[in-house]
């Protein structure tokens, strides 16, 4: 007869004061291009200002999306629980950096905090000029 073992649950704890970055939780809209163009243009507003969160670079992992598209993930972001936050949400950096997000994870299944994989998609206002 096989012996019990016990099996300890996870709790992965993020420290508050380790959380000193603000970011702003953000939703797009893609905007229609104009009458003989062919540039659609895209359209943030937040939906969380002034969210602490803690953020690491992220090196070596790689995210399949639902088409089998692979995602480099560039920076994990650690945030308090939020249920309106999905993989359609976006983050933005106070220096206008804007991040991805591939997936949401609630850490441990506990609704404390959650971990975003995410992708740097950079300054989109620098890139437009």
């Amino acid at each position: 007869m096989p012996k019990c073992m016990p099996i300890r649950k996870k709790r992965r704890n993020v420290c508050i004061g380790d959380m000193e970055d603000e970011i702003t939780l953000e939703n797009r809209a893609i905007q229609a291009p104009e009458f003989g163009g062919v540039d659609f243009d895209e359209k943030f507003t937040a939906i969380a200002e002034y969210s602490w969160a803690l953020i690491e670079t992220v090196r070596g992992k790689t995210f399949f999306d639902g088409t089998g598209v692979e995602e480099d993930v560039t920076h994990w972001v650690y945030i308090n629980y939020d249920v309106t936050v999905t993989a359609e949400t976006w983050v933005k950096l106070s220096d206008g950096r804007r991040f991805d997000i591939l997936r949401v994870e609630d850490l441990d299944e506990r609704s404390d905090f959650m971990l975003l994989h995410c992708v740097d998609r950079g300054n989109m206002e620098a890139s437009k000029s």
